[in-house]
């Protein structure tokens, strides 16, 4: 098992943390006098050193209005739902009467807090009531409230399901489309009323043999016991997750860096230019992307060891074999919620064609209920973040949400 380094990696990088921060904002500070152009080069240099040595936290949402029909509202957040691992969080727009479609947006547990899809539930809000699940990372969560699985996934979303109730719309991105389509069909196999009106599934690997990525390959090469020993660790004695097994959020972030390298050396020299010339849009929007992709949590082990067993090695959701509880069950149940599948064309953790298997795994679902939406030109953030998400893809959610609500 490997030793968990988190904190004790925070409290070596803690002075010079401190320190980059002192001479940045010394550099990019104009009342001091700093104000050249290879001044504010040097300031971005130890502003990003600043940045990747911080102390781990939760960013927030911060979406506090959204336009509707060009007029402005206020958005209000609030928690509605609590299990030990995850918050259920509705964003509503206060004054606001109409009644509008319930979309649940089920955010990934795969090492990033759901506000990495603030700009997805942002732009949902136009058109729609939005709930998100909010997760809640395993270094918080006493071990006395039991382990998090496939299975407890799947319950959580049932439980959110029934308080929600009949006809909402769950949109899921990348990781969370299999317990969504698991949940899908357990719920049919049980004819529960609060089945949902409609699927929506982004960038998911509902079927990973097809046009595999380096993490599909990655994650078939190496044998179950590499996984269990060196991305599984135990929370040390202080923390509130105390003793819990956890695949560190930063080993994860580590493996998504090393896996585009070049890319972020890149985007971090473009940084530096942008800094140094001024160029005020490019500055802000990288810190806010940077500020988000850097801010990671820790999982319950037994949920990714599981995840990468059964979805990744066996590809038991493709095959139409998996279980809940020990009892088998089938895709094949699902017949009432519609069906979208999302994919972007240079999405390279999610192969093109990996999401779109959903269609075949879900076979009894109506041909006149199903879609899919295919963006050439976008990778696997920019199907549900930027100008092409809100542009291109998210009308073809509104439409899709709107004839099937």
């Amino acid at each position: 098992m490997y030793c968990y380094q988190r904190d004790k990696v925070r409290a070596y990088w803690s002075p010079i943390h401190d320190v980059s921060k002192t001479a940045k904002e010394a550099l990019l500070s104009s009342s001091l006098g700093f104000s050249g152009r290879h001044m504010r080069a040097a300031g971005a240099v130890f502003e990003i050193i600043h940045r990747w040595t911080r102390p781990n936290k939760r960013p927030e949402f911060n979406i506090t209005s959204v336009e509707v029909h060009e007029k402005k509202y206020t958005v209000i957040e609030k928690t509605v739902f609590e299990k030990p691992f995850c918050r259920l969080k509705v964003f509503e727009k206060a004054e606001y009467t109409v009644d509008q479609p319930t979309v649940l947006v089920v955010a990934p547990l795969s090492g990033h807090y759901a506000t990495l899809l603030r700009d997805t539930i942002h732009t949902l809000l136009q058109d729609h009531k939005v709930y998100v699940t909010d997760w809640i990372s395993a270094y918080n969560v006493p071990l006395s409230e039991g382990d998090f699985s496939l299975d407890t996934y799947v319950e959580y979303l049932d439980d959110f399901y029934a308080f929600l109730g009949k006809g909402i719309h769950v949109l899921a991105v990348c990781q969370p489309c299999i317990p969504v389509l698991m949940a899908a069909a357990v719920l049919a196999e049980k004819d529960a009323p609060h089945q949902p009106a409609s699927m929506i599934l982004m960038g998911g690997p509902v079927d990973t043999r097809i046009n595999p990525t380096t993490v599909n390959k990655l994650a078939e090469r190496l044998p179950m016991s590499w996984f269990e020993q060196y991305m599984v660790s135990k929370i040390p004695h202080y923390a509130p997750g105390a003793k819990r097994n956890v695949t560190p959020g930063n080993l994860l972030l580590g493996g998504f860096i090393q896996m585009n390298l070049k890319t972020h050396l890149e985007k971090h020299y473009e940084h530096i230019q942008n800094v140094a010339n001024n160029n005020n849009k490019s500055v802000k929007a990288h810190r806010e992307f940077y500020d988000e992709y850097l801010s990671v949590m820790d999982l319950p082990s037994e949920y990714y060891i599981q995840t990468i067993d059964k979805v990744f090695k066996q590809h038991l959701v493709a095959k139409d074999e998996m279980d809940y509880k020990g009892q088998l069950f089938s895709f094949k149940s699902v017949t009432k919620p519609a069906l979208m599948t999302i994919e972007g064309e240079n999405d390279d953790i999610t192969g093109l064609g990996q999401t779109y298997a959903a269609h075949k795994v879900c076979s009894n679902i109506p041909e006149f209920n199903r879609d899919h939406f295919l963006r050439l030109d976008v990778g696997h953030y920019g199907i549900f973040s930027g100008s092409r998400w809100r542009k291109d893809i998210y009308p073809q959610v509104r439409d899709f949400i709107k004839k099937h609500n």
